[in-house]
């Protein structure tokens, strides 16, 4: 009888040290993928990881719904349906990856406007376990946009007060406003290194104005997540605002378009553009959300957007 009981207690034990001892597949050294599953990775990811042992890269997947029925709906109906489709397609696409992702604890934003995720850093053995899934497109490196300065040398600098800028009497902006069109009923928007909201040219026609009071939801997001307030610091994105629809009311009408109303999304910073910051932007504009970027709506998007 004691042989008996000692016999499966020993098999009871094997048995849980089997299961216990099982590694994961999510914490096990992934085996290298098939060579021709490794092109789907940038070089210079590769070698970023051996340089540094990890890094920072998108996840590109296959699925692109199409979008042409929406050139036939109106306004709003449209804005829905594209924001629906393409959040719906980027979710279904990148569950069993922000699975994966979040198993192994691995940082990461996931992005619908290009149906993308950005992966905060990880090593070749996590890149080695996205290669099985079948949904990932391709592995690339990360960019920065290079924010090129004005070539002011040649320029004629004056401190004379304009009624109307050179630039604007050029193309005979005075003409068309004559006819009754100022941009009223239409919002522009810029991507660019934000724009000062106080700024006497542009605050009357930011939306965010509501009559001297400032709710900046749906009408300003920092895509280098920093700013809950329209901020520029660099100052060209407050030039660019000021030749779209700056006025202050006074002698100085500076803008194309004085009866628009503006938004921005700051994506670069005082000398580049992180690409993760310009595709948030480009997310933003599409689907403006609130300042904690929850509860976007279509309906808010711009008219018209700027990315000079």
């Amino acid at each position: 009888m004691y042989l008996k009981i000692l016999s499966k207690t020993f098999t009871y034990l094997l048995i849980v040290g089997v299961l216990f001892s099982t590694t994961s597949p999510l914490t096990a050294t992934a085996q290298p993928p098939d060579p021709q599953r490794l092109e789907a990775v940038d070089p210079q990811v590769l070698a970023e990881i051996e340089d540094n042992g990890s890094t920072s890269y998108w996840i590109d997947f296959e699925s692109s719904p199409y979008l042409d029925k929406a050139y036939a709906m109106d306004w709003s109906e449209r804005g829905w349906y594209v924001y629906d489709q393409l959040s719906k397609a980027a979710n279904a696409a990148q569950a069993n990856v922000t699975q994966y992702l979040n198993s192994a604890g691995v940082s990461y934003e996931s992005f619908w406007i290009k149906n993308t995720i950005l992966v905060t850093r990880s090593d070749l053995n996590v890149i080695y376990g996205l290669l099985g899934f079948h949904d990932v497109k391709s592995i690339r490196s990360r960019k920065e946009f290079i924010l090129y300065e004005p070539d002011t040398s040649a320029a004629v600098m004056g401190n004379s007060v304009h009624a109307i800028e050179p630039n604007l009497s050029h193309v005979n902006v005075d003409d068309v406003w004559a006819l009754g069109y100022t941009g009223e009923g239409m919002v522009v928007a810029s991507i660019d290194t934000g724009v000062r909201y106080t700024h006497d040219a542009l605050t009357e026609q930011y939306r965010g104005n509501d009559g001297g009071t400032y709710d900046h939801n749906y009408s300003w997001w920092d895509g280098l997540g920093i700013y809950d307030v329209p901020t520029d610091t660099h100052s060209h994105g407050t030039h660019t605002m000021g030749t779209m629809v700056g006025d202050d009311g006074g002698a100085n009408q500076i803008g194309m378009a004085p009866g628009a109303e503006w938004m921005s999304c700051r994506g670069c910073d005082t000398s580049g553009c992180p690409d993760s910051a310009l595709l948030s932007c480009a997310q933003f504009m599409a689907a403006p959300t609130t300042l904690d970027g929850t509860d976007p709506n279509p309906d808010m998007r711009p008219n018209v957007v700027n990315n000079s």
